[in-house]
């Protein structure tokens, strides 16, 4: 074998070596991210649309939002035991990278859940509720580019998850916005199904 034959083998051979290691950190981040995944996957569905109602849809979700409400599950702001102990299990320095993959993800089409509601909402007349519909909408918008940073997508979100957290924000049983909570307080009971359905049927 003559000398630059010998010489290209060992470049070769160097070359493979750098690449592996440049490659293996890279390969088990992305095995760290689709365990992630995976397991917000077992309640929030493979499609990003959860079996049980009472749970959110967090594919295409706002980052932002994911990313706090995972910091709030995980030093216990937002009591929830199987998320809390979702959110540990998963480093504090992946829990950004978690949020922006499944906001990543295309928010799951549900149909027309919630029938006519749409229809029977008279949604010209909430808006000029400023304590009712037109609060929601001031921030919540249809579009949800158009945002304040931070804000959640409500637009096709399920019904009793909805329902859940505004009772919750009235009660004072979720603690993790001051003005929502206050917001909640304002609105009536029936307003709250009334609005839960609107943005549910959409």
């Amino acid at each position: 074998m003559s000398a630059a034959t010998l010489s290209l083998r060992y470049l070769l051979t160097g070359f493979l070596f750098l690449t592996s290691l440049f490659l293996a950190p890279l390969g088990a981040a992305q095995t760290i991210a689709e365990k992630n995944l995976a397991s917000c996957s077992e309640c929030h569905g493979e499609n990003g649309s959860p079996k049980d109602n009472r749970i959110p849809v967090i594919w295409g979700q706002n980052a932002a939002y994911l990313q706090r409400q995972l910091l709030a599950y995980r030093s216990g702001q937002r009591d929830n035991q199987i998320m809390s102990s979702m959110a540990e299990s998963v480093a504090k320095d992946q829990l950004l990278s978690l949020a922006q993959n499944l906001s990543n993800l295309k928010w799951p089409s549900k149909g027309n859940q919630g029938g006519n509601a749409a229809k029977e909402f008279d949604l010209q007349k909430r808006l000029l509720a400023p304590q009712s519909m037109g609060l929601c909408l001031a921030c919540h918008t249809a579009d949800p580019s158009s945002m304040p940073e931070g804000t959640p997508r409500l637009w096709g979100q399920n019904l009793e998850y909805l329902l859940d957290q505004m009772s919750a924000y009235a009660q004072d049983d979720r603690t993790t916005n001051e003005a929502m909570s206050a917001i909640m307080k304002t609105i009536s009971k029936k307003d709250q199904t009334e609005i839960a359905r609107f943005y549910a049927s959409h």
